[in-house]
């Protein structure tokens, strides 16, 4: 698609992808348990997923195909949502390093929500005649 709604999303989804590899580093640095791994997996599936999905919309060729992506990034976006609650809860990490990611998840939700509505309204075709 030549035009993209908004740019600015793919890095900041290729950041927050960066950021998730690093916390399952530490993690596994820190010699955490096999289920805190698994969970700090779960996450890092979830984090580098949207950023790959946000990346494959820029290059769709139509704005359904767009608006289908940033719908699943949107789904990945959430789950990693849930991984970095369930995280936080069992002290896998402390709170104070799980809440700041936890606010960039919410922002990125937000801003593809409003991607993909305002592309899926500006692509509604109007009924035939």
């Amino acid at each position: 698609m030549s035009e993209v709604p908004n740019p600015e999303i793919r890095e900041r989804t290729f950041l927050y992808s960066l950021r998730a590899v690093r916390l399952f580093e530490h993690i596994c640095q820190s010699g955490k348990s096999a289920s805190k791994v698994i969970l700090a997996e779960q996450f890092l599936r979830c984090a580098t997923s949207l950023g790959a999905m946000v990346d494959e919309a820029q290059h769709t060729e139509s704005r359904v195909e767009y608006a289908d992506k940033i719908g699943d990034a949107q789904h990945d976006a959430r789950e990693a949502l849930y991984w970095l609650r369930l995280m936080k809860e069992s002290d896998t990490v402390p709170a104070k390093r799980i809440i700041p990611i936890e606010h960039e998840t919410r922002e990125i939700i937000s801003i593809l929500q409003k991607t993909v509505g305002g592309v899926r309204i500006r692509t509604v075709r109007r009924p035939a005649k």
